[in-house]
């Protein structure tokens, strides 16, 4: 294992394969089935090893390209790509808050740095390995407040059924709910004539019913991007507040819409707790999310993840809680230096253009599938996801809509994913890259758009 100088020649050669990689963001060929196991009894060595892992590179995913638009999966800013290398080399674990390191002082100036570029005064944060972690948060703090509110303790004595009350939650929503042990069960729908929108009255009726319940407004629905009213926001507000509810703001596809549209914050600050992903619309590596919850209320948060162990007692002299009180995880992965480094690099200025660009592109893509006679819309782009699927009617059954993706995935320039939506097989385009642009990536898009119809 002590192969210095090797590991200098292949980080050289990683380096640049990495810029090549960053010139060639259009590549989006891959192969099919080729990984094949190895025998482990002696190894392979170092430099085997790497060259053999490099040469599966064709049957990886390529979400890095400008025209992946398939699940939510941004790309990665060139200073969050260098500075993730950077993650490994200081291998840094931010269980703690220790006075021998400054990696929990960046952290910390990072969630604070998001939260003033998303406008998210009066929170804290934490950065998680994604929505899914955070949404166990939420569900947590909900679960800790309203067992207080019951006279018991719910982090100590276990917990007692409640009610969750949501409009088209993501299916993160669900498991968060089996983790924290309220079940799936517990989510009783509010949603309306379209899944994504909130039922004032049905909600009112069932919010009336089940006092002392979790209330989980979706912010940007994962198959349409659609975002909640302002109006409807302050009412459910003002009903968790009468019947003694925890409001949770899931916002793993949509609290970045804030920079574009910053009239949104007003309708997030109602918040009692937000989860928002990193590794979506901030183009971060995988894995990041980001858990904030209003600064009065972290107790619940500290009450349900709070740990104390001989061997974790730093001692640091430092104001702040530590790390592991804020996370299911206690080891815990410097991912806030991506973050760090990103937003120093680029600011707030940055990622304005950045969703103002990719949402422009998503805006183009639905205007021109409306004109068109092969393609149909299915809901309005209200940020930055397209919803769509074919006029044919052999492509709307759920095989052929699949077989069709596939056809597109394909021509190797451009990637999208299937979904269901209102029972409708369709397509998902989700614009969230960084170097996506009208100019660059337009024509070829609507090429394949159009010809994969005229092949047929």
């Amino acid at each position: 294992m002590n192969n210095i100088a090797d590991l200098e020649n292949i980080l050289l050669k990683l380096a640049k394969k990495a810029v090549q990689q960053y010139h060639d963001l259009h590549s989006l060929d891959i192969k099919k089935n080729q990984f094949t196991d190895v025998d482990l009894s002696t190894g392979l060595g170092l430099n085997t090893t790497i060259d053999y892992i490099l040469e599966l590179d064709d049957y990886i995913s390529k979400p890095f390209s400008p025209r992946y638009f398939g699940l939510v999966t941004g790309g990665i800013t060139p200073a969050a790509f260098a500075a993730d290398w950077l993650v490994s080399l200081y291998d840094q674990n931010l269980i703690l808050s220790t006075s021998d390191s400054i990696s929990t002082k960046i952290e910390l100036a990072a969630v604070e740095m998001l939260s003033e570029v998303l406008g998210l005064k009066g929170y804290v944060g934490k950065f998680t390995t994604g929505a899914t972690s955070s949404n166990v948060n939420g569900l947590l703090c909900g679960r800790q407040y309203i067992s207080e509110l019951q006279g018991y303790n719910a982090a100590n004595d276990g917990t007692k059924p409640m009610k969750i009350l949501s409009a088209a939650p993501h299916s993160s929503i669900f498991k968060a709910a089996s983790i924290v042990g309220l079940g799936h069960s517990s989510i009783l729908s509010i949603s309306g004539e379209r899944p994504d929108q909130i039922d004032l009255e049905l909600f009112d009726s069932l919010i009336a019913k089940n006092p002392n319940s979790i209330v989980v407004i979706t912010f940007g629905e994962v198959n349409t991007g659609s975002l909640p009213k302002l109006e409807t926001v302050i009412h459910v507000r003002m009903m968790c507040d009468k019947y003694g509810c925890w409001l949770h703001i899931d916002g793993a596809f949509g609290l970045f819409s804030v920079l574009v549209n910053p009239t949104l914050v007003e309708g997030l600050l109602l918040a009692d707790s937000i989860t928002g992903d990193c590794h979506k619309y901030l183009n971060v590596p995988y894995d990041c999310g980001v858990f904030y919850v209003k600064s009065n209320l972290k107790k619940y948060l500290i009450r349900s993840l709070g740990t104390t162990a001989a061997y974790l007692d730093s001692n640091a002299g430092l104001d702040t809680t530590h790390g592991q009180d804020f996370t299911i995880e206690n080891s815990q992965r410097f991912r806030a230096l991506p973050v760090f480094a990103t937003l120093k690099a680029y600011g707030k200025i940055g990622y304005v253009d950045l969703l103002t660009r990719t949402c422009e592109f998503a805006k183009h893509m639905a205007l021109w599938i409306q004109a068109s006679a092969n393609w149909e819309i299915l809901a309005d782009c209200e940020f930055c996801i397209v919803l769509f699927r074919s006029r044919k009617p052999e492509h709307q059954t759920q095989a052929g809509n699949v077989a069709l993706v596939r056809s597109l995935n394909a021509t190797g320039k451009v990637y999208f994913t299937p979904t269901v939506w209102m029972g409708k097989p369709s397509i998902r385009c989700a614009v969230v890259n960084w170097a996506t642009s009208i100019e660059q990536d337009w024509e070829t898009v609507k090429s394949v758009l159009s010809e994969i119809h005229e092949e047929e």
